[in-house]
């Protein structure tokens, strides 16, 4: 059941999101799309595909800074999200894609309406109101770092400091750094494989 106080406009913040969605052991990702609108197209539960193109290239740009973020443990996920430390590439994006996704005067087909059965979307979203515009930002920061958090459970499960394969970590502890040649052994050997690349429409959930 989706604990909607981190998906309200009125009682979403850092703190409520960090506490209610994020430190859980599987944060609801479909949920804070949902709670921005999203309408969604069936798909596996591989992938997220949408029924606008401009949500899919925002959603693709959210996955793309979802695995920039350097970390070493869930609690580092954590301090980030708290500290707002992909703010402005949120932002940025918010920028390029909000009026085309949640303007008052276009075509709004592509958004839920608000008490849509089976959807937690309480209240139409506008762009050119404040309040909104800065709960958009929110709810898409959430995205980041639950993509970000997922992507680390499946790999390697709840446990803490461990290391990214592939991925420098700076100010490591002693004992990533013991584990630094056979990291970087592993991360060689895998490189070979195929990679997956993102379809248009279907951004990576």
């Amino acid at each position: 059941m989706v604990c909607t106080i981190a998906f309200n406009l009125t009682t979403a913040t850092r703190d409520t999101v960090l506490e209610k969605n994020l430190r859980k052991k599987s944060p609801q990702i479909q949920a804070i799309r949902q709670s921005l609108g999203f309408r969604e197209l069936p798909s596996s539960p591989s992938w997220a595909r949408f029924v606008s193109a401009d949500v899919g290239d925002l959603y693709r740009g959210i996955e793309t800074l979802a695995r920039t973020i350097p970390f070493e443990d869930l609690e580092d996920i954590y301090r980030k999200f708290r500290n707002g430390s992909k703010s402005t590439e949120v932002l940025e994006l918010l920028e390029a894609y909000g009026d085309r996704i949640w303007c008052r005067n276009k075509d709004r087909s592509h958004l839920f309406e608000a008490g849509t059965k089976n959807v937690f979307y309480p209240t139409d979203l506008f762009i050119d109101q404040p309040a909104h515009k800065s709960y958009i930002q929110l709810q898409l920061e959430h995205i980041v770092f639950a993509r970000a958090e997922h992507r680390r459970k499946n790999h390697f499960g709840s446990v803490v400091n461990t290391p990214i394969r592939g991925v420098e970590i700076e100010n490591a502890t002693p004992s990533t750094q013991v584990n630094k040649k056979r990291l970087s052994s592993d991360s060689a050997e895998k490189s070979t494989r195929p990679v997956k690349h993102i379809k248009d429409h279907s951004p990576r959930l």
